[in-house]
């Protein structure tokens, strides 16, 4: 975990559940309850959302949450038949 995305965190925890958020980089729900609860990172203010770069970044993490979202359920619905 980066500040960079500390950063991120922060900006998305008042819009998006914090289990979905670690779903997002891939990492344990405590990390991000750290970073909400100012445990970890405590001086790293939330990223601006409608900057380009960050707006980028989100979705990115967003495009690779769905593609291993896809790639789950293409192989569950396999070992189903």
């Amino acid at each position: 975990m980066t500040r960079d995305d500390a950063a991120l965190i922060r900006a998305l925890l008042p819009s998006m559940y914090q289990h979905d958020i670690a779903a997002l980089f891939d990492c344990n729900m405590g990390r991000v309850a750290e970073i909400a609860r100012r445990q970890k990172f405590a001086g790293v203010a939330p990223a601006d959302l409608k900057h380009p770069a960050v707006a980028r970044r989100v979705v990115c993490l967003l495009a690779d949450h769905h593609d291993k979202l896809n790639r789950e359920v293409r192989k569950a619905l396999g070992a189903a038949k």
